[in-house]
């Protein structure tokens, strides 16, 4: 019966240091234009964005989170948008591929290293060129 209990004790302190991930996707809009952006990722939840960005400006596309620490950035930021659409208000369309990684800054930052916390943050910055 103490087995057991230190078994069940131990489990739980192990569950407890599990730590937790959580991911920010940004759009940041470095043009000199106002652009409406229209977004549709899909992680546990479905989350859309319709918006208008203003020159200088971010918003935020989708936040989600996992348990366990996960210290290394996702490969492919701009997978889990199934539906992503940015154009200016003159209806350019954005030509900057959302699925390359190297279109994204992709920044990890240790919250807590006891238990693991992670923030990943995923921004993709879009300049006049860009159109």
């Amino acid at each position: 019966m103490k087995n057991i209990i230190l078994l069940a004790m131990a489990s739980l302190a192990l569950v407890a240091c599990e730590g937790n991930t959580d991911r920010f996707w940004k759009l940041k809009n470095a043009s000199q234009q106002s652009l409406v952006v229209s977004t549709q990722f899909v992680g546990i939840f479905e989350q859309s964005v319709q918006d208008t960005v203003q020159p200088g400006a971010s918003i935020q596309l989708a936040t989600t989170n996992q348990m366990g620490g996960v210290l290394s950035p996702d490969e492919n930021p701009g997978g889990p948008f199934l539906f992503w659409e940015i154009k200016t208000l003159a209806g350019d369309t954005c030509t900057k591929n959302r699925l390359l990684t190297e279109n994204w800054t992709r920044t990890v930052t240790s919250v807590s290293k006891m238990p693991s916390n992670q923030r990943h943050e995923y921004t993709f910055e879009v300049v006049d060129t860009d159109f």
